[in-house]
């Protein structure tokens, strides 16, 4: 395999993680977090899904981290 179908591999999983990650996100995780987006439209869980996909290290960490509030052990009231 060439060093182009290892770089497109490396991406295609990059991208397949993120988008079980960000599907994770964007359904569950985020309605608990945010009091806002529990009513948003699902036009705006669509909008907020390419950019989850992308970053999805930082969306997993939020999700791994996020209590039952969705707020995180490092969020003090």
């Amino acid at each position: 395999m060439s060093a182009i179908g290892v770089l497109l591999w490396v991406i295609a999983a990059y991208y397949a993680v993120g988008v079980l990650v960000a599907i994770r996100f964007v359904l569950v995780v985020a309605p608990r977090a945010d009091p806002a987006y529990r009513g948003a439209p699902w036009r705006v869980r669509l909008l907020f899904f390419p950019g989850a996909v992308a970053v999805w290290p930082v969306t997993f960490r939020i999700a791994r981290f996020a209590g039952k509030d969705g707020m995180g052990d490092e969020h003090e009231s």
